[in-house]
């Protein structure tokens, strides 16, 4: 299995109810989009969060108008497998082996963490909670996800 040594993550909202993230890997960009459709940064902050509290796996899932995209992570001795799945609109319920895979990639799990952190940050920081709420409309900003997030790494500092 391929090993990212670089990892970041941007997150772009592209207008009322369509985001971009792009997924950066050693240079290479894997863009997937969501819809509002789900709280699709919140949920990625809630498994970044779970990672970094230590759970060995953890999945968000962005439904989209026409797709299904699966983030799912599982912990390995040698890092964390980080897996992008897609599915089209009558594959919903499919088992994860059956998704188009976008990504199927080894990471630095403490790396992975801090560039979805990063991506939070640089969203509240370009926006604000007003500016997200009007451009990603269903959900409000995850302001508690993202201080979860911050309270781990924190905690991992301090022990």
């Amino acid at each position: 299995m391929k090993s990212a040594k670089s990892v970041r993550v941007r997150y772009d909202l592209l207008g009322p109810g369509w985001a971009n993230a792009h997924l950066i890997l050693d240079g290479t960009v894997t863009i997937i989009s969501a819809s509002n459709s789900t709280d699709a940064l919140g949920s990625l902050l809630t498994a970044a969060g779970s990672l970094a509290q230590g759970q060995k796996d953890a999945r968000c899932t962005w439904e989209g108008e026409q797709n299904e995209t699966r983030w799912v992570f599982n912990w390995r001795a040698d890092g964390l497998r980080l897996r992008v799945l897609e599915f089209g609109l009558n594959e919903r319920f499919w088992d994860d082996k059956d998704g188009k895979v976008l990504v199927d990639v080894l990471v630095d799990r403490t790396s992975f963490v801090r560039a979805i952190g990063r991506a939070a940050e640089d969203v509240l920081y370009h926006h604000g909670v007003d500016g997200y709420r009007e451009l990603w409309c269903n959900h409000p900003f995850p302001s508690a996800r993202l201080e979860e997030l911050r309270v781990a790494f924190q905690s991992q500092r301090a022990a």
